[in-house]
Formats: C-alpha cells, sequence, structure tokens
C-alpha cells in the first residue's frame, strides 16, 4: 500500500507500502481473517478516555453505566481509585434522556448536561440541555428546545447558547432569558454559531467566548446575504429524498461578511470591533486576553498570507495592532497562542523560519523572542505552567517519525524532554499541569497509557494492552519496517512497509496502493498502526 502525503517539507512526505499476502499461517498460528479482523475485533486496542479534571488536580470525572443507569463520577487520578458519585441519572434515564456529554462550572456546583444530539456539520449538533446543581441535586431544563453551544460563564451564575441563529443568555438563579441578538435568520444571519466555511476550514464551530471576569461575551455575526445557495439530496429514508439547501461559497466566490461584536451585560449595551474596512477576509479565530476587557482578534487576509492581531477594547471596540506576520506562500492558522500572565506578551508557534516554532511576543516593549531552534517542527503547544513558569509542546525534533514532550521557559532555554523514549507519544496535558497523559507506542508494539508528573516520572500505567499483545502473538505476523523512497526531485520520502510472513525477495508480489494528497496528514509514523 502507498500514500504520499504533501506536507510542507520533503522529510514529512510519506508513503506506505502493503505487500500481499499479509499474512501466512505457519505451524502452531493462526491464519488471519477478514472476520478476525472486521467483524471478530480481535486486535482492537484498549484505550484510556481523556480525563476530566477536577480542579484540585488530583481527581478526575467520568461518566460510567452501573446496573443501566448513568452515573458521573470521580476517580482519584494517582491510584485510579473510585471516589464519590456526583450525578446519578436515574430519573432523566427513565424519562430517556442519555447523556452524551457534560461540562462543570469553574466552581464546580453546576453541570450542563447534554442528551439527545441531533448532528448538523462536522462540529456542530443540536441539544437537549440540562442544568444540574451537585449540592441541592436539582436538575432543570435550559431551554424548551434543542438549543447549541451552551456554555457556563466563568461564575457558573449564567448559560450562553445559540438558538435560530441567535445567542442568548440564562441566568441560572432568577431563570431570566436574555436574547443578547435579535437579527439571526436561516441562510441570512448567523450570531454566535460559525458558517459553514468557518466550521470545515478553521474547524471550530462555537462562535462565541465569555470573558474571563463573565462581563462580557464577544462573539461572530456571518453575513451570508451574498452567498449564493448550494442545493444537496439526503437520502434518509422512503422513495424520495429530501432536499437541503445552504449558504456554500465556491473558490473565487463571495464568502460571508464577518464582524465581531462584545455584549456588556452591564448595562447590556453591544460594542463593534473595529477590524477595519477590507470586508473579503478572515477571522479565524478571537481569544481573550489576561488584561481585564481585553480580546484578542485574528485578522487574515483571503489569500491567507497575511495575519494581524488586534488587541480590542470590549467597550468602545477600539483596536490596536500588536502583531503581524507575513508569508509569501501560506499561515495555517491554530489554537497555539497563549497568554501570559503579565498582561503583555504571549506565546504561539509560527513558521518565520521554514519551520514550526515557538515564539514570545511583548507587545508593549515591541519584541520578539525565539524560544526554540531547528530543522524540525513543532506539532502542538499543550499550554502554559505558571507555576513552573513554562510551556509544555509536542515535537519531532530527532525524526518527523516520533514525536515527544518538551518543555521550554518563558524566557527561552532550560528545554526538557519529559519522554524520552523513542516511538509515538501522544500526550494530554491534565488541569494544573501537575499531570500528563501519555499514549505510548511503536510501529511494533501496542499502545500503553501512563501517567506522568511534570517532571516526566512515571506515577502508573493505565493499561497496558497485554491483552491485544497476546492475542498477537497466536498469530504469524511480519515486522513492519520503515524506508525511505526518493522521488522524482530526489527528495527522500518516509515510508513504511508490511512484507508478507517469510518473505521471499526473489518472488513478486501483489501491491496495495492508496494516495491521498491532504496537508498536515502524515501516515508515516513509528506508532502502532
Amino acid at each position: 500500500m502507498i500514500s504520499i502525503k504533501s506536507l510542507k517539507t520533503a522529510s514529512f512526505v510519506t508513503a506506505l507500502i502493503f505487500c500481499f499476502p499479509l499474512f501466512i499461517s505457519a505451524q502452531n498460528k493462526k491464519e488471519i481473517t477478514l472476520e478476525d479482523i472486521w467483524q471478530n475485533g480481535a486486535f482492537t486496542v484498549k484505550n484510556v478516555p481523556g480525563f476530566n479534571m477536577l480542579n484540585d488536580g488530583m481527581h478526575y470525572t467520568q461518566l460510567d453505566e452501573v446496573k443501566g443507569v448513568q452515573e458521573i463520577n470521580s476517580y482519584d487520578l494517582a491510584k485510579g481509585r473510585k471516589g464519590k458519585t456526583i450525578f446519578n441519572n436515574k430519573t432523566e434515564g427513565e424519562n430517556g434522556n442519555k447523556i452524551t456529554t457534560y461540562t462543570f462550572s469553574e466552581d464546580e456546583q453546576k453541570i450542563l448536561l447534554f442528551t439527545d444530539p441531533i448532528q448538523i456539520y462536522r462540529r456542530s449538533a443540536l441539544y437537549n440541555v440540562w442544568i444540574y446543581d451537585v449540592a441541592t441535586g436539582a436538575r432543570k431544563r435550559l431551554y424548551e428546545e434543542r438549543v447549541m453551544h451552551a456554555s457556563f460563564n466563568p461564575q457558573g451564575t449564567k448559560v450562553a447558547f445559540v438558538k435560530d441563529n441567535n445567542l442568548y443568555i440564562r441566568d441560572i438563579k432568577t431563570d431570566e432569558l436574555t436574547q443578547v441578538t435579535n437579527d439571526g435568520e436561516k441562510n441570512k444571519i448567523i450570531n454566535g454559531n460559525c458558517d459553514w466555511v468557518y466550521e470545515e476550514e478553521f474547524q471550530f464551530s462555537q462562535a462565541y467566548q465569555w470573558s474571563p471576569d463573565g462581563h462580557y461575551l464577544a462573539y461572530y455575526r456571518f453575513d451570508e446575504n451574498k452567498v449564493k445557495e448550494y442545493t444537496i439530496p439526503f437520502y434518509d429514508s422512503g422513495n424520495y429524498p429530501r432536499l437541503y439547501t445552504y449558504k456554500y461559497p465556491k473558490a473565487g466566490e463571495a464568502n460571508s461578511e464577518v464582524s465581531i461584536h462584545i455584549y456588556s451585560l452591564e448595562p447590556g449595551t453591544t460594542a463593534t470591533a473595529d477590524i477595519g474596512r477590507e470586508k473579503d477576509l478572515y477571522i479565524p479565530r478571537i481569544k481573550w486576553t489576561a488584561q481585564p476587557a481585553r480580546l484578542c482578534i485574528y485578522r487574515m487576509n483571503r489569500l491567507q498570507n497575511k495575519l494581524e492581531l488586534l488587541l480590542s477594547d470590549a467597550t468602545s471596540g477600539e483596536t490596536e495592532l500588536i502583531y503581524e506576520e507575513n508569508n509569501e506562500r501560506y499561515i495555517e492558522i491554530n489554537d497555539d497562542l497563549i497568554f501570559l500572565p503579565d498582561g503583555s506578551s504571549f506565546v504561539f508557534t509560527s513558521e518565520k523560519d521554514g519551520y514550526r516554532h515557538l515564539y514570545k511576543r511583548n507587545w508593549k516593549k515591541d519584541e520578539l523572542l525565539q524560544l526554540t531552534y531547528g530543522s524540525w517542527d513543532i506539532s502542538k503547544l499543550l499550554g502554559s505552567d505558571e507555576k513552573e513558569s513554562c510551556v509544555y509542546y509536542m515535537a519531532a525534533v530527532e525524526t518527523p517519525l516520533q514525536q515527544k514532550l518538551y518543555s521550554v521557559s518563558w524566557e527561552g532555554g532550560n528545554i526538557r524532554c519529559l519522554t524520552p523514549e523513542n516511538g509515538m507519544h501522544d500526550v494530554v496535558a491534565c488541569k494544573g499541569f501537575r499531570y500528563f497523559l501519555d499514549r505510548f507506542s511503536t510501529l511494533n508494539s501496542v499502545p500503553v497509557y501512563t501517567l506522568l508528573e511534570r517532571s516526566g516520572k512515571k506515577v502508573r500505567v493505565l493499561e497496558d494492552n497485554k491483552a491485544l499483545e497476546n492475542v498477537m502473538q497466536q498469530y504469524t505476523l511480519s515486522v513492519i519496517t520503515t524506508l525511505q523512497i526518493p522521488n522524482g526531485r530526489g527528495d527522500m520520502l518516509n515510508a513504511w512497509m508490511i512484507r508478507p510472513a517469510g518473505f521471499d525477495p526473489q518472488k513478486k508480489y501483489p501491491v496495495l496502493l492508496y494516495q491521498y494528497s491532504g496537508p498536515g496528514s502524515q501516515e508515516v509514523a513509528d506508532k502502532f498502526p
């Protein structure tokens, strides 16, 4: 099987090669069947879900089902012991409202329970939403119909949500409902939710954010009036499809006109952020800063090779430019930007020198400090640890086939590798950065989930997939190997290959080829396939 990925640097362009037959039965070994792989799940990998960390940094919660009843239970992170049951869904379960997901308020005194989802696009869905009071056990419906993007304010006293393209706020104590916007209309105006382009291409759907002090609600407004419509058939049931019409801009056609607005809960007024006169642009992100009443707005041209960060005053909407970056080709948008507590600087990733590295920008002093260097890319910025004055990131330093966890000081230097084992580390940071969950594997070894301290010290193994390892020993499996293949320009493309067991280099074998050219989709890595 061959798959070549078109990435930015030749060292990341990848290929896969599978020669068939993959597996040949040997003495005292089983022969693999398609039923083993696809129907019986013989080679299923056991996973460990991400942690819903509690504020103490020592416990997490998860949604369990006990004798047909859903529960939200707390667990000791370091030892894995079950603690108290925070929520029991017996009543709601009898009414048929099975919980899909949940979120805590910042003070952990209330929970939003999401049930009965109806999927819209890739990242958006409508839910029935319930507010649960942890102390009293009382629960009530947020709204009488399904809504989108329900979220607590940081104080846990209000919930914002989107309904019919308008933005609302519900006061939990008084039940008062405030309609923030009134002009929402299908295929015309969207408030607080993304249009199709932003959800698909900029990879987010909730288009509003609470300020850290809870005094403001910043939101997107999409004017789709100039966007042309597209109709597709849905074959749900019956003999005839239903037709779905939505605003879909093809290449070169008009996009939505996007504006950013900031609603002040007291006195209930709205300011429009000044993003300039140009309408044919993108606002791929907004992010509240560490300063009170200051919103950072990403402004990008339609060619996507110029990015500006604007700092907006929440009450007046006035903006100032705090960072600008130009690239003759393309600037990739991601969430790798963290404002530091000094109120004047932030850490972010950029490909300014040809590779994605970490930088620190102080806009008040007009300083830019590069924190990491080298002919390699950072794949993800995990977060900022105020206690250690550092940031954590994932990077492919030694080879693009491997990813490891690193930390670097806010001031540069003191770079540490916290997961030195060669292979693929997929790391999730726990709240407070006291612990990390590390999913580690190689091409020929099963995934092992380990809880790490911030120093990199292993606390305990949560799942070692020994059962899968034992199953694999019952079959004749060939060792997966890596190699490099030159393209027509002489660039060496990374590849991995599965040969048949008992491979004879003098014989010819059928080869399965598969090709996909999506950018940023690396197929060849030193991880369990």
